[in-house]
């Protein structure tokens, strides 16, 4: 298994708050933006890539171990 690499976020702006955006698998480019996970995936249709959500810059992430 390879590990993930992450994503440039430094491609992502204010602008991308609370959207969803999809990068290409190498991480490098951002492909597409959209307001729903619908529309995004209609944006790249076949297309592979990294899709996620970008929380506003205000808010963090604290995964949860189980």
């Amino acid at each position: 298994m390879e590990p993930v690499k992450a994503p440039n976020l430094s491609l992502l702006t204010k602008a991308h708050d609370n959207k969803w955006v999809a990068f290409s698998l190498d991480y490098k480019k951002l492909l597409a933006v959209a307001e729903s996970l619908i529309s995004l995936r209609q944006k790249i249709g076949q297309t592979k890539a990294v899709v996620m959500h970008v929380l506003p810059a205000h808010m963090g992430y604290a995964p949860t171990a189980r």
